[in-house]
């Protein structure tokens, strides 16, 4: 057609063989791209396709021109390599898909950048091609290792050997126990106590549940019984887990905890393991009313007044043991019928105090005829018969004790030699519920620490015993007939 073209003369011809060009141009530009319009006339087998595509793809996008038409013109869709194959990005991934002879091509090609992506499609074009001429194919290449870093130059520094702390002792651990807070006189005594029987030099990693079992258990009997052959008495065969719990075991925890606070595992210290004081499930004792007032009697006939008042205020009010001691004639307001318990126990920072703001009316009349029988209204309120105070609440107790067992002991009364003081707290907190039944108020007033407690001892006096309980409370007679 271009001949025909060229015989028509003048601008004509021109402008017909011009048309033809270009419609033979947009003929190229508009076929589907093939493998061989990138090898050419040369021949070049079909094996080596992906490597011309790839130098193919270098020049043309030096010079600009796309891959389907290197000499120029419209350009392929960017991305295109072959027929059918394409990029598409699929979030942040780029995937090669479409058909190259008949095969269905997707997969990804786990790269983010488009230039590194195109890589993918001459690996493609490879693997079909050999696949249809028959061509076994090298594995591909591993990526060339990266090269090794440069030495570094290290600087060794021998560590600093420093001596491990030494090991706590527990006389270290009752020191920062004294020191630590101010401690009541009767647990000073206690700990210092445990100390002799235990020994300052001793490890405290080495104060175990079997220590205290094999080592201080028999050194506290050993104690117990050379204090019984001076009062002439038999010695004992064993220790209550009870006593050796209150002793030797709650002491000595406390001591070690916090030696394990303060001084820390690296000397030594650790949180005790020790087995659970078991409770003893023997009946506790309670006084019954009529029995409290031939107690009272017997008392006053042989001239032991102090017990007399002790044995009222207990039962009335539900004092602890060591509140006796602490009681002081200013912490007293007979006028107003109010008791403030607990003052000189507190400790700085603590408030222990415990307010009775109205006593009941015999614990009135019975302080009342105690201080006029000693003539003395300030200091402690319970002395000894020559009117001095006792040295400490471990001297009033063994005195009361004592005396109380040998009148219950005379009197034939139940329980008479388990009968001591601190039972007297637990017959108030019977006798207060056969009062009013109301167990949330003989809690608060007997300052108990829970429910579980008063439910132990609210339950150990008879119901038809509350009217005598009453007219004890009132002092009237008829609680002594």
């Amino acid at each position: 057609m271009v001949a025909i073209a060229r015989t028509v003369p003048g601008r004509v011809g021109a402008v017909l063989e011009t048309g033809i060009h270009q419609a033979k141009t947009d003929a190229w530009n508009d076929r589907p791209m093939d493998v061989r319009d990138l090898i050419g006339a040369a021949g070049t087998p079909r094996g080596d396709a992906a490597r011309d595509v790839e130098a193919t793809r270098g020049a043309a996008m030096q010079t600009g021109r796309g891959l389907s038409n290197p000499e120029g013109g419209r350009r392929r869709r960017r991305g295109s390599l072959a027929k059918g194959l394409h990029l598409k990005r699929r979030g942040r991934i780029w995937q090669v898909v479409g058909t190259y002879r008949g095969t269905r091509v997707r997969r990804t090609t786990g790269e983010t950048d488009r230039d590194r992506a195109h890589r993918h499609l001459a690996d493609a074009l490879r693997e079909i091609d050999a696949r249809f001429d028959g061509v076994v194919l090298p594995p591909p290449r591993a990526p060339a290792a990266p090269p090794p870093p440069p030495p570094v130059a290290v600087l060794l520094v021998e560590p600093e050997v420093r001596d491990a702390p030494p090991k706590a002792t527990f006389g270290e651990a009752v020191q920062v126990y004294l020191a630590d807070e101010a401690r009541s006189p009767d647990t000073e005594t206690r700990v210092k106590r445990l100390l002799g029987l235990i020994g300052p030099d001793t490890r405290c990693e080495d104060i175990t549940a079997n220590f205290l079992k094999e080592v201080v258990r028999p050194k506290v009997l050993s104690a117990k019984a050379e204090r019984a052959e001076r009062r002439g008495k038999a010695p004992p065969d064993t220790i209550p887990a009870v006593s050796f719990g209150r002793e030797v075991v709650i002491p000595a925890k406390a001591v070690l905890n916090l030696a394990a606070r303060r001084l820390g595992a690296t000397r030594g210290c650790f949180r005790p393991e020790f087995d659970p004081i078991p409770v003893s499930k023997r009946r506790e004792v309670c006084l019954r009313p009529d029995d409290a007032e031939r107690i009272i009697e017997v008392a006053k006939a042989r001239g032991e007044h102090t017990l007399v008042v002790v044995l009222v205020v207990g039962v009335c009010e539900g004092p602890r043991r060591g509140d006796f001691h602490r009681l002081h004639w200013s912490d007293v307001d007979l006028e107003r019928g109010s008791m403030l318990l607990g003052r000189v126990k507190s400790l700085p920072g603590q408030t222990r105090e415990r307010l009775i703001p109205e006593m009941r009316p015999r614990t009135v009349q019975a302080l009342r005829e105690y201080r006029a029988l000693t003539g003395i209204s300030h200091g402690p309120v319970f002395r000894t018969a020559d009117g001095t105070p006792f040295p400490d609440p471990g001297a009033l107790g063994k005195k009361m004790n004592r005396v109380l067992r040998e009148i219950a002991v005379e009197l034939k009364i139940p329980d008479a030699r388990r009968l001591t003081m601190h039972p007297l707290r637990h017959t108030s907190a019977s006798w207060d519920y056969a009062d009013d039944r109301d167990i949330l108020r003989v809690k608060e007033r007997g300052d108990w620490k829970s429910l579980e407690s008063v439910e132990r001892y609210i339950h150990l006096l008879p119901n038809k015993l509350a009217p005598l309980v009453r007219a004890f409370f009132a002092g009237r007679a008829e609680a002594r007939s």
